[in-house]
């Protein structure tokens, strides 16, 4: 797996709902929480479904976090981000 963090630097207002995802290659979205916080489980990719892969993306702090993996389930990608403190 993959994890990307990235630092909000947009101030208090900024939160993840701001995210524009319409240039992703997005085949499914579905809200989520890690820990607490709220987050979107994105499948991604397309075409064949080797070629497919999943992503969860969240706020924590001041951070925004994206885990993504070709090879975890949805329930063992969600249990491995809420792993991340």
């Amino acid at each position: 797996f993959t994890l990307r963090i990235y630092p909000i630097m947009l101030g208090e207002q900024a939160n993840i709902s701001g995210l524009n995802l319409l240039a992703t290659p997005i085949q499914e979205v579905q809200n989520v929480e890690v820990n607490g916080q709220p987050g979107m489980l994105l499948q991604l990719g397309g075409g064949r479904p080797e070629d497919i892969w999943q992503e969860v993306v969240w706020e924590q702090d001041d951070l925004i976090l994206a885990l993504s993996a070709t090879n975890l389930s949805e329930s063992d990608l969600m249990r491995t981000a809420q792993s991340i403190r």
